[in-house]
């Protein structure tokens, strides 16, 4: 997956306007957020929801190019697609996505839980024959959805020259449940080769050297493990000084958070 070169500029420019990437999106999801269960008086439940219902239909028709989640990197707060185009169409795709959420056999928008949003104005190559991978965390727009069935969509171009495409709609269903939230990861920084994870605690050391002995410099996303020094899954510029050989403090929103070394 690469993104288009300077000499395509026009034409992606072109694409983006009709993929959804620059556009606030769909402003309408953040009316009527509550999902409830009722029971009937047979004993049965059934999931009811006053979310908008899908505004897509047909999915998935685009022929020779697809979209799947890729195999274990599900988490609550995000996933990684994998998409592959057997065809010989020249496709784009862009940064826009959304989430539904299957309720007794239909598709509803999940309502975003920030009024204003939109996304990057970019545009990937999915050439022909090709294939590539997105990454996504939504943690910024949805939060942490509650278990279930759902789905992520995003649109695509095929894209045949300038003033001549067409879009498609491609969706991928996954599950949100026990597994997916297991395997969320603790916030964690790789200093000197290991992992030093968040206790959760504040550090009990009341007096300091107001030298840092280093600073996290470059993060990765919160469902991922580091894997360079000095590199965290929850964001960079904290300072942190080493306590013993087991343990560091990070300095964090004006206090100093213990991490201890562990496994993952």
């Amino acid at each position: 997956m690469k993104k288009y070169s300077c000499l395509l500029s026009c034409i992606v420019a072109i694409g983006l306007t009709l993929l959804s990437g620059c556009e606030s999106s769909n402003g309408t999801l953040t009316e009527g957020t509550n999902n409830t269960v009722i029971k009937t008086d047979s004993g049965q439940s059934f999931e009811t929801t006053d979310w908008e219902t899908t505004a897509y239909e047909i999915v998935n028709n685009l022929d020779g190019v697809t979209m799947r989640v890729k195999e274990g990197t599900e988490f609550s707060t995000g996933l990684t697609l994998t998409f592959a185009n057997s065809s010989d169409k020249q496709c784009i795709y862009g940064d826009y996505f959304l989430l539904e959420k299957k309720v007794n056999e239909r598709w509803y928008q999940v309502p975003a839980i920030i009024d204003n949003y939109g996304f990057h104005s970019i545009g990937y190559d999915l050439a022909a024959g090709g294939n590539g991978e997105w990454k996504v965390d939504w943690s910024w727009l949805y939060g942490k959805p509650d278990h279930g069935e759902y789905r992520i969509v995003k649109d695509i171009l095929d894209f045949r020259g300038t003033g001549d495409y067409e879009k498609y709609y491609l969706a991928a269903e996954f599950s949100v449940d026990e597994r997916t939230e297991l395997a969320d990861l603790v916030p964690m920084v790789m200093i000197k080769g290991k992992l030093y994870l968040d206790t959760g605690k504040e550090s009990d050391i009341k007096a300091r050297c107001g030298v840092m002995d280093g600073k996290v410099t470059s993060t990765v996303e919160p469902f991922e493990k580091p894997t360079q020094d000095n590199q965290s899954n929850f964001g960079s510029e904290y300072g942190y000084q080493f306590v013993d050989e087991r343990s560091i403090d990070i300095y964090m929103n004006e206090k100093w958070i213990r991490f201890e070394l562990g496994n993952i």
